[in-house]
């Protein structure tokens, strides 16, 4: 009786056993990436691990995350079913739980400009309005997207301690974020009083 064969000519064993090394291959690429990434100057807090429940644990257990990386994982591995932006926002999303207060602030804050947005309360939008409630000193909060040039998110965020207000940089890893920079600029303000 003859083997079974893949169409090109290999063995069913020979087949898995490329997958195999290919999928090593990508892992050990993975875990280098992330290494220098996440590890060099200025090393991250925390990491969060995701992707399909098969291929993270893989991963994980696989021992191909450098150690200091390892120590820093937040929640444990999280399943999410694109490998794309969207899946990014997925596995940011089902780890909120696991992040601490700090990291959960630029979401609340961010909620809280939605909402009073919403009720036509408090809020202003866009460079130019931001800039004129500075000017008058009524900005409480202001929000700024991290997709901004870095003088400009460096310029708001010294105008906004002249005057002791907060800042939040806003992230755009996830949906919300991402269209707080496109709908307005980029930049927003939860203000103290009403400007005219």
């Amino acid at each position: 009786m003859e083997g079974k064969h893949s169409p090109d000519g290999q063995s069913d064993d020979q087949y898995e056993n490329e997958r195999q090394r290919e999928k090593e291959d990508f892992f050990e690429t993975v875990a280098e990436e992330a290494t220098r990434e996440f590890l060099g100057e200025d090393p991250v807090d925390g990491l969060l691990l995701g992707g399909t429940t098969v291929t993270i644990e893989e991963f994980r257990d696989g021992g191909y995350l450098d150690y200091r990386l390892e120590e820093r994982t937040v929640g444990g591995t999280f399943t999410v079913e694109y490998a794309s932006e969207q899946g990014l926002r997925e596995l940011v999303e089902r780890a909120e739980p696991h992040l601490e207060p700090e990291q959960q602030v630029p979401r609340e804050v961010l909620d809280r400009f939605y909402g009073e947005l919403e009720s036509d309360g408090e809020v202003v939008y866009g460079h130019e309005d931001v800039a004129e409630a500075l000017t008058y000193g009524a900005v409480e909060t202001a929000l700024v997207s991290e997709a901004l040039s870095a003088e400009a998110i460096a310029e708001i965020e010294e105008q906004t301690a002249d005057i002791d207000g907060e800042y939040v940089l806003i992230s755009t890893d996830f949906e919300d974020g991402e269209r707080f920079y496109e709908a307005f600029d980029g930049v927003g303000a939860l203000l103290r009083y009403p400007i005219e």
